[in-house]
C-alpha cells in the first residue's frame, strides 16, 4: 500500500477511535461503589480506634497500568483470476487489502503495603487486522462483485491487551505462596463482625476463618499504608485470639460477609482492624465441586498512556477510559487471582 493510503487508513482509524470515545463519553466508568454495611449496634466491650482506612478496609494488591504504544501498518494481497469456462465465465478475481494494528500495555502490581518496588511487572501486546477484500466474477464481459471489511475497535484491543497482562500476572503470583487475609471492618452485637469481602472473593457459608490481634506498627510511621508493617509480638506474627464462621446472612452479600465469633481467647477484645485469615472451607457436600482459593482484593490506582502519535501527526488519547477498561477486564473474570475493590468504606465502627 502506498504511503498516502497508509495515512488515509491511519486517519480513518483515528476518526473511528474519536467517534468511539465520544459515544462512550456518556457511559459510567466510575469506580465500583460497594454498599456499606447496615448500621449496627456497637457492643460496649469493643474499642473504637482511629486508624488509617487501609488497616480496616484493606486490599492485598495495588495495580498501575500503562498503554505503552500503538502501531499500524498496511499492505495489499492477491488480485487476479482464473479462466473457468471459456466464453461463459471468463474469470474469478479476489482483491485483498489489510491494515495491521499492534498495541502494547504494561501492568505493575504492588503488594498493598510495600510500595517501594512492584511485586510483578508484565509487558505484553496484541495484534489485530482490519481486512478489506473484494470477490467477484466477469460473466459475459460484465463484472459483478462484493466488498466487505472487518473493523478493529480500539477498546477491544485495550481489553485484549489487559487480558494478556492479567493472565500473565496470575501465573506469576499463583506460584508464590501467600496467606489470604483481610481485616475486621465493623463490630456487631451478638458476637458478630463484618469483613469487607464476600462471595465475589470466593467466601461461602460455613467457611472457617481465624481472627488475630492486629496490633502492629508501620516500619515508616510517616507513610502508613505505604510501608511494611511489623506485628508487636516476639515472632513478628499476629496473635490468634478467635475463630469465626461465615453466616448464612452473608450468602447474598457479594462484597461483605458477616462472621460469627467463637473460641474467643480469655481477656481478648476484637477491634476494628484486627487481621482475619483463611482457615478452612466449609465441609464438602455430595456433588459439590472443588473450591478454588479465595481471590485477593486489588485496587486499580492509575492507568496512563505514553505519548502516541501516528505518521500524519495525529495523536491517540485514551487516558479518560483506560482505568475503566482495566477495571472491566478484572470484573469480566479475565483473572482468577484478583477481585476488584475500588471504593473506600465510609462509616462503620
Amino acid at each position: 500500500m502506498k504511503t498516502n493510503s497508509i495515512k488515509q487508513v491511519a486517519a480513518l482509524s483515528v476518526s473511528l477511535m474519536t467517534a468511539f470515545m465520544l459515544a462512550c463519553s456518556g457511559n459510567n466508568y466510575t469506580a465500583f461503589k460497594e454498599a456499606p454495611a447496615q448500621p449496627v449496634e456497637q457492643p460496649p466491650i469493643a474499642k473504637k480506634l482511629e486508624r488509617p482506612s487501609c488497616e480496616y478496609d484493606p486490599v492485598n494488591y495495588r495495580v498501575y497500568g500503562l498503554l505503552r504504544s500503538f502501531y499500524l501498518s498496511g499492505g495489499g494481497g492477491v488480485n487476479g483470476g482464473v479462466d473457468l469456462v471459456s466464453g461463459v465465465l471468463r474469470s474469478i478475481f479476489l482483491g485483498v487489502e489489510w491494515t495491521t494494528f499492534k498495541m502494547y500495555t504494561s501492568l505493575a502490581v504492588y503488594n498493598a503495603n510495600e510500595m517501594d518496588s512492584p511485586a510483578v511487572v508484565n509487558d505484553d501486546g496484541v495484534k489485530k487486522s482490519n481486512i478489506k477484500f473484494s470477490l467477484g466474477a466477469a460473466i459475459g464481459g460484465i463484472n459483478t462483485g462484493v466488498n466487505t471489511s472487518s473493523k478493529v475497535i480500539l477498546e477491544d484491543m485495550v481489553m485484549s491487551a489487559f487480558e494478556k497482562n492479567l493472565k500473565n500476572v496470575d501465573k506469576v503470583l499463583s506460584s508464590r505462596p501467600r496467606i489470604w487475609e483481610t481485616s475486621v471492618f465493623s463490630i456487631m452485637s451478638g458476637n458478630k463482625v463484618v469483613i469487607p469481602v464476600g462471595t465475589n472473593s470466593g467466601l461461602a457459608v460455613g467457611d472457617k476463618l481465624n481472627i488475630y490481634k492486629g496490633d502492629y506498627e508501620w516500619t515508616d510511621a510517616s507513610r502508613p499504608c505505604n510501608s511494611s508493617r511489623t506485628f508487636k509480638t516476639p515472632d513478628g506474627e499476629p496473635e490468634l485470639i478467635a475463630q469465626a464462621e461465615v453466616l448464612p446472612a452473608s450468602v447474598n452479600l457479594s462484597n461483605t460477609a458477616i462472621l460469627k465469633i467463637s473460641n474467643l481467647k480469655d481477656g481478648a477484645v476484637i477491634e476494628r482492624g484486627d487481621v482475619v485469615r483463611f482457615k478452612e472451607f466449609a465441609p464438602k457436600k455430595k456433588g459439590d465441586k472443588a473450591r478454588a482459593p479465595y481471590k485477593y482484593a486489588v485496587r486499580v490506582e492509575e492507568v496512563s498512556q505514553m505519548d502516541i502519535q501516528l505518521d500524519d501527526g495525529q495523536k491517540i488519547e485514551m487516558t479518560p477510559i483506560l482505568k475503566g477498561l482495566l477495571e472491566k477486564a478484572i470484573d469480566q473474570k479475565f483473572t482468577n487471582y484478583f477481585i476488584k475493590r475500588n471504593a473506600t468504606w465510609s462509616g462503620g465502627n
